[in-house]
């Protein structure tokens, strides 16, 4: 009897052995062509290369459309360079708080209608303490003309630079003298960013093209 089990159970460790190896992938099963061995397809496998490619898919639907020049790379990954705006002209001005409110106070609506438009008018004097604003708006005027590389010369006036709210942060919106020269030197769009402390109000101003 003990003769007879042992080759029963030697035949069912190797069985055991080659199942296991199998299911691990370390075998290549029989069969599978002349082309030579592959990696088996087990359920492990399968699944992992099914969320591969679903990962892979859903990254591509993703990816955003504009300026994409992609290069696929040796290990089938893919890189995308974008097209980023360049900075033609940067300007940034601090103007004191204390002297605009001066000056409004000394030369009144004279001052306003030289420096400032209708609208910053209109809208500044909504304000609870109006200096501030019109000080900020002045700051975003010079670092304008910093910007376009003008100063106050080669016909960019104050009113012809105008800042702007329209429910977001504030804008710039050129006109005459100062239109002529952002499309002169490229311009195709800008950023201005506004703040305040207690006494200066500072404004920083880029010219942006494609």
């Amino acid at each position: 009897m003990l003769h007879d089990a042992c080759p029963v159970h030697l035949a069912h460790a190797q069985q055991t052995i080659r199942s296991n190896a199998y299911r691990l992938g370390n075998l290549t099963p029989s069969g599978l062509g002349r082309r030579g061995a592959r990696r088996s397809q087990t359920p492990w496998t399968r699944r992992e290369d099914a969320c591969r490619q679903r990962l892979e898919s859903s990254a591509d639907k993703r990816r955003p459309r504009w300026g994409r020049d992609p290069i696929k790379t040796v290990g089938g990954a893919w890189q995308y360079h974008f097209s980023m705006p360049t900075i033609i002209g940067l300007g940034l001005d601090a103007t004191e708080i204390d002297r605009v409110a001066a000056t409004m106070k000394r030369f009144g609506d004279r001052f306003l209608a030289r420096i400032f438009t209708p609208g910053e008018i209109a809208y500044c004097t909504r304000r609870r303490t109006p200096a501030i604003h019109f000080a900020g708006r002045f700051a975003a005027k010079e670092a304008a003309m910093k910007a376009l590389g003008t100063g106050r010369s080669r016909g960019v006036l104050w009113r012809d630079i105008e800042v702007v709210r329209r429910g977001g942060p504030p804008q710039l919106q050129f006109h005459g003298g100062a239109q002529r020269r952002f499309t002169a030197v490229g311009g195709r769009s800008s950023l201005l960013t506004i703040t305040h402390s207690r006494d200066l109000a500072l404004a920083q101003v880029l010219i942006l093209t494609e």
